[in-house]
């Protein structure tokens, strides 16, 4: 029953994680390839407004209020600085090490860093307290 549950809540925030990403990429996207904007400031301003799209729809998804919004949106922004600087670190080595494209090494550091949101979401601000427990 337990996988069961993780599994569904992983559906769910996979919701949320590819609302917060399309806004992500699409900003980004923008920035970067029509704006002429350097991949590293685009990911930054991609970032702010992803971050508000991933506390609010999560919180219409999938995640119960704590109480204290201020609060939460602030941890739902340093989990996603912290993330942010996952996909630097992933990116400047995709991009500035390898070579690969920008936009192809962005989609492949939103992968690795959607488990990192997914698990400080659901295990450090929410504690759990998500609204599908059924």
């Amino acid at each position: 029953m337990k996988i069961r549950k993780a599994i569904r809540n992983i559906a769910y925030y996979s919701v949320v994680g590819c609302s917060a990403t399309a806004v992500e990429w699409l900003v980004f996207f923008l920035l970067n390839r029509k704006l002429g904007l350097h991949w590293v400031p685009a990911l930054v301003l991609a970032t702010v407004f992803s971050g508000f799209t991933n506390w609010a729809v999560g919180r219409f998804v999938l995640f119960q209020s704590t109480g204290h919004v201020v609060s939460e949106i602030g941890k739902v922004y340093l989990t996603s600085i912290i993330g942010m600087g996952y996909n630097l670190v992933l990116m400047t080595i995709l991009v500035e090490g390898l070579g690969l494209n920008e936009m192809v090494a962005k989609v492949i550091s939103t992968l690795l860093v959607f488990t990192w949101n997914y698990l400080i979401r659901t295990r450090v601000i929410y504690k759990g307290k998500l609204k599908r427990q059924r």
